[in-house]
């Protein structure tokens, strides 16, 4: 089974034991799977380690405990990406763009903070922005979708226990969104999709 084809049977799993039915609760529930005290990764480790195998960092991001503090020493760039009708594909609208030492740090760094990942919705998955962090972990790519505030991660491995591509599906909390906003609002502040969300951004 392909790793797509892997996310697919995990959340249809997850979806079905979600303790109220998308279709029971109609279309009022939406705001409910994007309330932003989601639960947490770490939590739902705790108490379905079947359903949620990843309770750590590592595991999260296939590393070792020492690569970890290395993710914030990475490089990472940008894209703007768009998702391909009827594929699980997404394409970029451009160029990859590189990150500041200071922009990449401070996502990297939120990224690295297991506190951020939550339990994902049942909406559909369309991402805007993709991060792509190069580091000795391997490459990562973060796809990010701010209308169900979900990001996916797919790893590109070389080597490890189980090299090959990899990816997995989170929510978002809401510091690690308000990151991503911010992030695209400085290299994309007159995307005409996007500069609608910018008024979430608090003032700093």
């Amino acid at each position: 089974m392909g790793y797509t084809g892997q996310i697919a049977k995990r959340h249809a799993i997850r979806f079905i034991l979600q303790p109220t039915a998308l279709f029971a609760a109609g279309c009022t529930a939406l705001p409910d799977w994007h309330r932003e005290d989601r639960t947490s990764i770490v939590e739902l480790h705790e108490t379905q380690p079947g359903l949620y195998p990843e309770g750590s960092l590592p595991e999260i991001w296939r590393c070792s405990e020492t690569e970890v503090p290395r993710m914030l020493q990475a490089v990472a760039t940008i894209d703007r990406i768009d998702n391909v009708p009827g594929k699980y594909e997404y394409h970029p609208r451009n160029t990859p763009l590189p990150l500041a030492d200071s922009e990449s740090q401070g996502i990297l760094a939120a990224l690295a903070d297991i506190r951020n990942y939550r339990d994902r919705t049942t909406c559909d998955f369309t991402p805007a922005l993709r991060i792509t962090a190069v580091g000795t972990f391997g490459t990562t790519a973060v796809d990010v979708c701010f209308s169900c505030s979900d990001i996916l991660l797919i790893h590109n491995e070389s080597s490890g226990r189980k090299p090959g591509r990899h990816a997995m599906m989170f929510g978002m909390s809401h510091a690690l969104r308000l990151s991503m906003l911010r992030l695209a609002k400085s290299h994309f502040p007159h995307d005409p999709e996007l500069k609608r969300l910018y008024y979430h951004i608090p003032d700093s």
